[in-house]
């Protein structure tokens, strides 16, 4: 799993692993990442954090719940 600390060393900082991605998002999504942004929701004491921080927050922890998600075990279909 990968750890993901928002805002870290502004700017951010390529760690050698990082490939670029570029997605087109609905406004509502990208609006709802700037509300959280503005409520310091990913936010740390004393760091700047951007739209960019709380969309990596966000894919992070809904692959984290996808993963989890396949991990359970198929639910046998109930017998009538």
């Amino acid at each position: 799993m990968a750890v993901y600390k928002a805002g870290a060393g502004m700017p951010r900082q390529k760690s050698g692993n990082d490939e670029q991605v570029a997605l087109r998002l609905p406004k509502d999504w990208t609006d709802r990442a700037d509300s959280l942004r503005d409520r310091g929701v990913v936010a740390e004491r004393g760091v700047v954090v951007t739209r960019s921080d709380v969309l990596r927050a966000a894919i992070a922890r809904g692959l984290d719940a996808l993963e989890r998600e396949a991990d359970k075990p198929a639910r046998k279909p109930r017998k009538r």
